[in-house]
């Protein structure tokens, strides 16, 4: 009977041991869900963060252009945008609007002036 209750003990402690490491497993798992969990609420917040920083440039890049057709005519502001996001030269927008490159300089100038006064007068 003794040897019988030892082995019932030795059953028990080996079926405690198995439950303790899947106890133990379990409490791990719950961990990396937590950690996971916690992860997923910062990038929620920086996706919310960086949506709203989208919206807001949208919204000033909108203002802008409302400003800007507000203040340069139409061949201004393409001479504007010709020269400096396409990088056509002065000689170029002569020969695309058959005007003289001195024209095209004093628009473009003129364009310029103009946007470089309105937006001073915001920072006043």
């Amino acid at each position: 009977a003794l040897i019988e209750y030892e082995k019932n003990v030795s059953l028990l402690k080996d079926d405690n041991s198995r439950a303790q490491d899947k106890l133990n497993d379990v409490f791990e798992i719950q961990n990396k869900l937590d950690e996971a969990n916690l992860q997923v609420q910062k990038l929620s917040i920086e996706v919310e963060d960086y949506k709203n920083e989208i919206l807001e440039l949208k919204s000033i890049k909108e203002q802008n252009e409302v400003i800007i057709k507000q203040y340069l005519n139409d061949i201004e502001i393409e001479i504007i945008i010709q020269h400096i996001i396409y990088e056509y030269s002065f000689k170029e927008l002569s020969k695309i609007y058959n005007k003289p490159i001195n024209t095209i300089i004093s628009i473009y100038n003129r364009a310029k002036k103009k946007l470089k006064e309105r937006y001073e007068s915001y920072e006043h």
